[in-house]
């Protein structure tokens, strides 16, 4: 297996933030004499990798009909940024793609693009392409899965991530789901619930969260949403993360609501919840009296 020709490290990406944003090495370090102090540089670099493989299945359940599966897989992988420590970070997305902690990324891009249990088989013959001839029953024995990550928002301070999944194995429509992962930059540590609250403001929370799907989805009219969703309450989503300085808790389809809603997220402010905030929360969101 010539893993060079299923997987491309794209490029890795030298970014500043903030004043020094776009310019080359050599500019950077002559900025770093210039910038006023207040204004700050940093360094972030990434790796992109990708790869996409072909598969038609070998079983005999399929009673000579043809099955094809495509696996895409495409990681934004944080190398580093300024001198901070990403390992929980880089873990993080390890775990995500299907590696182990402090594992390699290769191997596990490798074994995400070749999951065939995913599907329930077990044999499978790779392919270049996908045959250019597709009758309709092939088509409908063509399944998928994605996987994806990529940096939805980086700061001086936070940098979060979205991690998603789609997949497709026959039915009426495909499933994906999407994760939120926010990751404190200086402290190294992955801000989520435990990090962002302190115990005991679950009411305040479910409160904020609600009226905040209310007023996307409803015009905040809260007897409409009542009536479209599917659990008596919206609970506080463990799957949370910061972006555009709000705390978005997220939802994936059918977790409070129909397939039809799609992925809902639920933008909430850190003001609006500054007293249930723990001390390095505030800090972190800058919300400080």
């Amino acid at each position: 297996m010539k893993l060079l020709n299923l997987l491309t490290a794209a490029s890795t990406l030298s970014l500043a933030m903030w004043s020094c944003s776009g310019q080359s090495d050599n500019a950077s370090n002559e900025a770093a004499s210039t910038t006023p102090p207040d204004v700050s540089c940093m360094a972030f670099s990434q790796d992109i990798i990708q790869g996409t493989r072909y598969f038609e299945v070998d079983d005999a359940e399929l009673d000579g009909e043809k099955c094809f599966i495509t696996f895409t897989c495409a990681v934004d992988w944080p190398r580093s940024l300024g001198e901070y420590d990403l390992t929980t970070l880089q873990d993080s997305v390890l775990r995500f793609v299907g590696g182990a902690p402090n594992g390699n990324l290769y191997d596990a891009v490798d074994r995400n693009l070749s999951d065939l249990e995913l599907f329930g088989y077990s044999k499978a013959t790779q392919l270049d392409s996908l045959p250019k001839d597709m009758t309709d029953a092939m088509m409908f024995n063509s399944y998928y899965a994605d996987t994806k990550v990529d940096v939805a928002e980086l700061t001086d301070a936070y940098i979060t991530l979205n991690l998603g999944t789609e997949m497709y194995s026959g039915g009426a429509h495909g499933m994906y789901s999407s994760q939120a992962l926010s990751y404190a930059s200086a402290e190294g540590k992955i801000v989520d619930l435990a990090y962002l609250f302190k115990p005991g403001h679950e009411k305040q929370l479910v409160a904020e969260i609600t009226n905040s799907i209310a007023q996307s989805l409803t015009d905040s009219d809260a007897a409409k949403l009542k009536e479209m969703l599917l659990v008596d309450s919206i609970p506080v989503s463990k799957n949370v993360g910061l972006q555009g300085g709000m705390i978005v808790f997220r939802y994936n389809p059918y977790e409070i609501l129909p397939y039809s809603c799609g992925m809902v997220d639920a933008e909430v402010s850190p003001y609006s919840v500054r007293d249930a905030l723990t001390p390095e929360a505030i800090k972190l969101l800058g919300v400080e009296e």
